[in-house]
């Protein structure tokens, strides 16, 4: 069975963009588009893998990538942002730039992680 991934991104147009990608491959997938949205489908979902910008209204990605690291087992976390490498230092986070972003990468990520 293919991973569970977690959209937690606001923008819903981009949200949208790498749930159609994502769910192409097979992947379970579920969104959020805010931080207090994504701590609550973490717990619900499971998920394998989270991606998650880090400026969200509600709860801000430091917070969830905080709460992420509390859980068993943790989830992979792909960090999809423009606001920079800060906090992106824990051993399961890897950091994807939306200003080079392309769907390919995100893709390639995802086929990295589920297979380590």
């Amino acid at each position: 069975m293919k991973s569970k991934v977690l959209i937690v991104e606001d923008n819903k147009d981009l949200n949208n963009l790498l749930f159609l990608l994502i769910a192409a491959d097979g992947y379970q997938v579920r969104q959020c588009f805010d931080g207090e949205q994504g701590r609550d489908m973490i717990e619900k979902f499971q998920p394998d893998i989270v991606i998650l910008d880090m400026v969200l209204p509600k709860v801000d990605g430091r917070e969830v990538l905080s709460f992420l690291q509390t859980r068993s087992p943790r989830p992979q976390v792909i960090v999809f942002s423009s606001s920079g490498r800060e906090g992106v230092r824990a051993k399961n986070v890897h950091y994807c730039p939306k200003s080079t972003f392309s769907p390919e990468q995100i893709k390639e990520f995802i086929t990295t992680i589920t297979k380590q």
